[in-house]
């Protein structure tokens, strides 16, 4: 019965056809449609235009208070 172990040749090979296979299914993978990005939420847009509007209106502002504000103007509560 013959080792287990294989010759520096038979290596190579082996690297070789793996290496291929790779290169193979990354040329498959490519060539998927990329996914669509969700629809943004009714919510989101809004809370996106009262940041942008306050931000303007206050652009020396801290990032978190113009953050509540928008959260605030985009639930209807302000």
């Amino acid at each position: 019965m013959r080792d287990m172990m294989l010759t520096m040749d038979e290596y190579l090979a082996f690297r070789r056809l793996i290496d291929s296979e790779r290169e193979s299914e990354g040329a498959t993978l490519s060539q998927e449609k990329p996914k669509r990005k969700r629809k943004a939420s009714a919510y989101n847009r809004r809370f996106a235009a009262a940041y942008r509007k306050i931000a303007k209106a206050k652009p020396r502002s801290k990032h978190m208070s113009i953050m509540r504000q928008a959260h605030k103007m985009a639930r209807g509560k302000k």
